[in-house]
């Protein structure tokens, strides 16, 4: 198996049939499917099948073509970190659920190299795109949480993918909302005290069960639900109505500070809010960084 059919592998896919493929690698089609044929052979295992309108990629052809991906970006990764005569550039990536704390300290990462060259990335996505992320390696780090709820499944999904949870801190989940809010004076809440508010939720997938969705916790019956893609919406909308979000953990010192408060939900339990990463993979010094800035935020809460 050589990078060269990974390439080949990935180029059938992007164009959808061997010829279409052949004239962009500027190759014969018949040197293609020789290799193609070659690689099948040797992983004894058929990639695609030939239709009148391009190829179908097989289950077991889907699976490989992700791994090769993964292995493309990698090299390409690679190639241009030892690029001859290139200068260092650093690169970074996480993955996290909607936490004011986490694009706090990834901010803080940027200011430690700011005076370098660098490429950072910062998703903020659901969970399953999370784990999705750092089992592909776009992501070094993730960030989630577990609960009583949806812990048995989250572990399960991150040993299948090979993925380890380190704790970072245990918290109650807190109600979020404007100051001026009919509850904010409230030393602490229950689900029925919120029932009545508007309940804002990030978008979540479709296929997301309840286990692997962000939605922390939920009043049994929604009567008013506001669901927003990107933190921006949901700053606005808390704001200029009695919206509130449930969050893992109160963040005074974060974004808006004297426009929000944050009140803890009793009867409910303990949340864990922790990074996953590559049970494979050595972290990075920036990693450690990220987490280290991650400890000394969530320390002052």
């Amino acid at each position: 198996m050589t990078l060269q059919q990974l390439r080949y592998v990935a180029s059938i896919a992007e164009y959808g049939s061997l010829s279409k493929a052949a004239r962009e690698l500027y190759i014969a089609q018949p040197s293609l499917s020789k290799s193609i044929a070659e690689l099948e052979k040797e992983i004894q295992k058929t990639l695609f099948v030939r239709t009148p309108r391009g190829v179908l990629f097989t289950d077991e052809g889907t699976e490989f073509l992700a791994y090769a991906r993964q292995v493309l970006q990698q090299m390409d990764t690679l190639e241009k970190r030892y690029e001859i005569g290139s200068v260092t550039k650093h690169y970074f990536t996480v993955s996290s659920q909607h936490y004011p704390f986490a694009s706090e300290a990834f901010s803080k990462v940027v200011e430690s190299v700011k005076d370098e060259l660098y490429e950072f990335m910062y998703i903020e996505t659901q969970t399953q795109e999370i784990i999705d992320n750092v089992k592909s390696l776009k992501s070094e780090v993730g960030l989630l949480y577990l609960s009583p709820l949806n812990s048995t499944v989250i572990k399960r999904v991150l040993k299948e993918a090979h993925l380890i949870f380190e704790p970072l801190f245990e918290t109650l989940p807190y109600a979020c909302m404007r100051r001026n809010h009919p509850l904010a004076q409230k030393p602490c809440l229950t689900l029925p005290d919120l029932a009545p508010y508007p309940f804002l939720t990030y978008n979540q997938s479709h296929s997301n069960t309840y286990s692997m969705s962000e939605i922390i916790l939920q009043p049994l019956h929604i009567s008013k639900h506001l669901i927003v893609s990107d933190r921006s919406s949901a700053t606005s909308l808390m704001l200029y109505s009695d919206a509130y979000c449930i969050t893992a953990g109160a963040y005074p010192g974060t974004l808006h500070d004297e426009s929000w408060i944050y009140i803890p939900i009793n009867g409910q339990g303990k949340l864990t809010v922790g990074q996953i990463r590559n049970e494979h993979m050595m972290i990075s010094k920036l990693a450690l960084r990220f987490l280290e800035a991650l400890q000394d935020i969530v320390g002052d809460i």
